[in-house]
């Protein structure tokens, strides 16, 4: 098994004995070596690996080479993408943030519960009788909130105007 078998050069990682900074992989260590017993000159070496990892931190142009027993693999979001610090947020990538969390985790409990195109009347029959936590219930009520006015602006057509044929119920009579 060489060094570079199990390491993904598209991650980043950190390093003991670096504190938190994130490292990228370049690749394996090698090294230049001849020897005429087996017939490699010193005119023309042959390259292999030490066993060793080629890795740069983030944010920084030097490479330093490291044993790969020392690197632990992180998140996508766990380091800032400028400044290579673990847990700094400096880069705005906005997935990282409380309420993109929020609106990930609210899309997923909507795609569980398959809120998408149910009437108002299904989702007051869903709060009444499917057993549902706390964000559960707060993603069906917001749901609810937004079906009902929708259908109540659908009825007086007050809505044409303003979502520009998006209505879904528009389309469901144009169908």
């Amino acid at each position: 098994m060489t060094a570079a078998e199990g390491i993904d050069l598209d991650a980043r990682y950190t390093v003991a004995g670096f504190g938190a900074v994130a490292f990228y992989v370049e690749g394996p260590e090698v090294e230049r070596y001849w020897d005429l017993d087996e017939g490699i000159s010193w005119e023309e070496p042959e390259e292999r690996e030490t066993g060793m990892m080629r890795a740069v931190m983030v944010g920084d142009d030097r490479v330093w080479v490291v044993d790969p027993s020392d690197l632990t693999k992180l998140g996508e979001l766990d380091y800032c993408a400028e400044c290579g610090q673990v847990g700094c947020a400096g880069d705005g990538r906005d997935d990282r943030t409380e309420d993109a969390m929020e609106d990930r985790e609210r899309e997923a409990i909507r795609e569980r519960l398959h809120l998408e195109d149910r009437t108002a009347d299904e989702l007051r029959e869903m709060v009444d009788t499917v057993p549902l936590d706390v964000a559960e219930l707060e993603v069906v009520s917001d749901e609810l909130s937004y079906v009902t006015e929708l259908e109540e602006e659908h009825e007086r057509g007050a809505h044409a105007d303003t979502l520009r044929g998006d209505c879904p119920l528009c389309a469901e009579l144009t169908e």
